[in-house]
């Protein structure tokens, strides 16, 4: 019985570079699922677009200064998005927002790939009951005495699948955490500041994004960063509350309490990573030197982590 029938002629001698001949469609697509196929058009690419994390937010002057939220994680998108050969696409890296001290604070930029755009994260409530901002996920709300803040809202606006999650409300002593990608962030408890949301590990690759800040308190624990890309909040009247590391998309942490006008920590920057199978060729130019790793492991994987353009 004829199992695989269609070829004519003997077995041909399939390469990168050639594939002459007529082949099966059975020998064709276990050529092509060995990245060993002649001639194939690129029409679509995987992407992770991660924007830029919210700060923190502050504690100001004065007495029965309470802490401030956890900044909330950049949006976080990853899909397929068809593309054309020839056709340059500009890639935007959102700045995460910077911390400052006092009522002041600053969401995350946002992150953009061709048409698909990831929102900037919520900067973390002020301390004295603030709430936290909306964004790509919400930040924290502030702590205040003998009461509960409301936190930021995430995936605002709206994206499907969800770009990120809530903050988390604010406790007496203790501030709430920022949201993250993979889970909101927790409200604080007491003098304890709530930590902030999960991050991603995108495609399993080891890798962590779009942690939410962890929300500062007075004479507590603060809140720890989520994913280890969020930042802890602090604890410590008049230090600076820790950043976010860069090129991560998580949020600042919350200022800790006593009233010397504490600065949060400021957000961390964006991403966005373009990836597709090594049996197509690689990209015809690319802008903003994004890291490439010349087809290792079967794709192509373009990092950007400064804003530039790709052609296909």
């Amino acid at each position: 019985m004829r199992k695989r029938g269609g070829r004519i002629g003997p077995l041909q001698t399939v390469s990168a570079s050639a594939a002459s001949g007529i082949w099966d469609l059975t020998t064709q697509q276990q050529e092509r699922g060995q990245f060993n196929w002649a001639g194939a058009v690129l029409s679509s690419v995987q992407y992770l677009v991660v924007a830029g994390g919210g700060s923190g937010g502050g504690s100001n002057n004065g007495s029965n200064r309470h802490g401030g939220g956890g900044g909330g994680a950049g949006g976080y998108r990853t899909g397929n998005l068809a593309v054309t050969l020839g056709t340059t696409y500009t890639v935007t890296v959102g700045a995460g927002g910077a911390g400052a001290a006092g009522n002041s604070r600053n969401n995350g930029s946002n992150s953009v790939f061709s048409t698909v755009t990831s929102t900037g994260g919520g900067a973390g409530g002020p301390d004295e009951g603030q709430p936290g901002n909306n964004g790509g996920s919400g930040g924290g709300a502030g702590a205040q005495a003998a009461a509960s803040s409301a936190a930021g809202s995430g995936n605002t606006p709206s994206t499907s699948p969800s770009q990120g999650n809530n903050g988390g409300a604010g406790a007496n002593n203790g501030a709430g955490g920022g949201g993250g990608a993979g889970a909101a962030g927790s409200s604080g408890s007491g003098s304890n500041g709530g930590n902030g949301g999960a991050g991603i590990n995108w495609n399993s690759l080891g890798t962590f994004y779009a942690g939410g800040g962890g929300g500062g308190c007075l004479g507590g624990t603060a809140g720890s960063g989520g994913s280890g890309v969020g930042a802890s909040g602090g604890n410590t009247n008049g230090v600076t509350a820790p950043s976010a590391p860069a090129n991560r998309g998580g949020g600042g942490g919350g200022a800790g309490g006593g009233g010397d006008n504490t600065a949060a920590g400021s957000g961390g920057s964006g991403i966005v990573i373009v990836r597709y199978e090594a049996v197509f060729s690689a990209a015809a130019s690319t802008t903003g030197s994004p890291t490439y790793n010349n087809g290792a492991g079967g794709y192509h994987v373009y990092t950007f982590n400064a804003s530039g353009s790709i052609t296909f």
